[in-house]
């Protein structure tokens, strides 16, 4: 799902929010780098190396709101989910007029945690 322009993060998460609810996903979400997940073959766990006990939201809203003052958009991705936990990554678009860009990857693959120390 495509949004143009692109909204603030606290409605962008709203979208967000509202695409999980519809496809059955936890509505609380966890952000991740994309890095920090590690895709394995089906039908295999995917893992995630969280870093810290916060949810990642003011990280994730701060290079969310550069992205946005800057004119380019955004993809908000949720890529699996831990527990009842959507995790989901922020990734950068040069997509032209900034749009906000709203993705579940699917099928929904349930992710270990572990926790990076580095």
């Amino acid at each position: 799902m495509t949004i143009a322009p692109c909204p603030d993060f606290a409605e962008a998460l709203r979208w967000l929010r509202e695409v999980l609810r519809t496809r059955g996903w936890p509505e609380e979400v966890r952000w991740v780098r994309p890095g920090d997940v590690e895709w394995t073959p089906p039908p295999a766990d995917v893992v995630v190396f969280l870093n810290g006990d916060d949810d990642g939201a003011a990280e994730a809203e701060r290079a969310f709101e550069d992205q946005r003052r800057a004119g380019r958009g955004a993809v908000l991705r949720a890529v699996c989910t831990w527990g009842e936990v959507t995790c989901a990554t922020l990734e950068a678009s040069d997509a032209p007029g900034g749009p906000l860009e709203l993705s579940v990857v699917e099928p929904r693959r349930l992710a270990s945690a572990r926790w990076a120390f580095c």
